[in-house]
Order: structure tokens, then sequence, then C-alpha cells
């Protein structure tokens, strides 16, 4: 009886002693695992840490480069900006210097008039000529002489018009206002600048058409009035 009772004990202690050393096992292995979990996590936060901090070095990178280019940008802003006075003064001093010859060239024609339609021939005196056509055909008394009187060269027209410069200005409007005496194949005009004469040949197409349109022209010397209104050209 004492015998079979030992044997239970020690085969009870045996079953215990086995199943402390399954717990002991399972925890062994569980350690090992929680001990693998962790070094995989410690290596993703390395990891982490590092594509992070690349991160951040190629943002602070491109931050650098982004100021850069506006700094430069805003560089090229004041460049063009000084240019672009630049060219402005320029622009308004050469427009300047257009008007200030446009005046100078308009000064000196002041005393010119054209003659178109005078027949030309040999060894002809021109100034003759003029006082001829003045006086008898258009019954005008100079107060003073004709200074210069020359063929136009380089027109396409014939025959060639009379540049006729007068000594009095006076002389030169009277003969003007009383251009419509002439003949029919003769015409007397002012010695316009190319710029006066471009602005002239706008107005005329401007009077052709308002007389198609059937709109009341007048001319009063450089001016165009339609139905009492100026009309004005650049």
């Amino acid at each position: 009886m004492y015998g079979k009772s030992q044997r239970n004990k020690f085969t009870k202690l045996k079953i215990s002693n086995m199943t402390t050393c399954l717990s002991q096992r399972r925890i062994l292995t569980n350690l090992r695992q929680l001990a693998v979990l962790m070094v995989l996590f410690l290596l993703l936060m390395v990891f982490g840490y590092e594509s992070q901090r690349s991160m951040d070095t190629r943002i602070t990178d491109m931050l650098g480069q982004a100021t850069q280019i506006r700094q430069q940008q805003i560089k090229l802003i004041k460049i063009h900006d000084r240019l672009m006075t630049d060219v402005n003064k320029t622009w308004t001093n050469v427009l300047s210097q257009r008007e200030h010859i446009e005046t100078l060239e308009q000064y000196s024609k002041r005393y010119n008039l054209r003659f178109l339609g005078v027949p030309e021939s040999n060894d002809e005196d021109l100034i003759e000529t003029i006082k001829q056509i003045i006086q008898e055909t258009m019954g005008v008394t100079l107060r003073d002489t004709i200074a210069e009187a020359a063929r136009i060269k380089n027109e396409n027209v014939q025959p060639r018009p009379i540049l006729v410069k007068f000594s009095k200005w006076k002389d030169k409007t009277k003969v003007l206002y009383r251009r419509k005496t002439l003949p029919e194949s003769m015409s007397i005009e002012d010695d316009l600048t190319q710029a006066q004469r471009e602005r002239r040949k706008k107005l005329r197409k401007i009077a052709a058409l308002a007389e198609q349109e059937g709109k009341k022209i007048k001319w009063s010397g450089k001016q165009l009035f339609v139905d009492g209104v100026e009309m004005k050209v650049t």
C-alpha cells in the first residue's frame, strides 16, 4: 500500500515538473519572439529615422534652391524694370526729338508753296515763270521778290512740281488764297513735311468716305471738318 502511494506521488511530481518545464519553454519561446519583434521594431525605427532625416535634408535643399531661384527672379525683375524705364526714357526722347525735327522742318517750309501742272521747257527761268502765273493769271501783286524756284526731283509726275520759296509770308498766303483762280491744269499746295503729307492723305480718305455718305465737307487750311466736327488723325 505504501509503495503504491509513493509511486503516485512520484508520478504527480514528475507530471508537475514536466508541466513546469513546458511552461518555461513557452515563456522562453515567447520571450524570443518578443525579442525578435523588438529588434525588428528598433530596425524599423532606425530606418524610419534615417528616411525621415534624408527627406528633411532633401526638403531643406529644395527650399534653399527655391529661395535662390526666387532671389534670382527678383533680381531679373528689377533689371527688367530698369531696362523698361530706360527704354521708356529713350523712346520719350526719340519722340521729343522727332517732334522737334518736325517743328524745325515745318518752320523751314513756312514760306514754301508747290506749283503743280506748270509745263516744262528747255532753259526755263522758273522765277519769271512763277511771277507771270501769280501776277497775270492769278492777279496777285507781290510785295517782295520770290527767293527761290526749282523743279522737285524724284517726283513721279510730269510735269515735275515747282517748289517756290517766297521772301514774305504774306505773299505766300495771298497766292495760296487765290489758287482757285488757276486753270484746271494747274494747282498750288502747301509744301508739307512727310508727316503732314501722311496726315493729309488719311484726311482725304476720310473726306472721300464722308462725301459718299452725303456729309458736309469743309477744308480750312490743313484742317478737315465733317458736319462741323474737326477730323484728327495721328
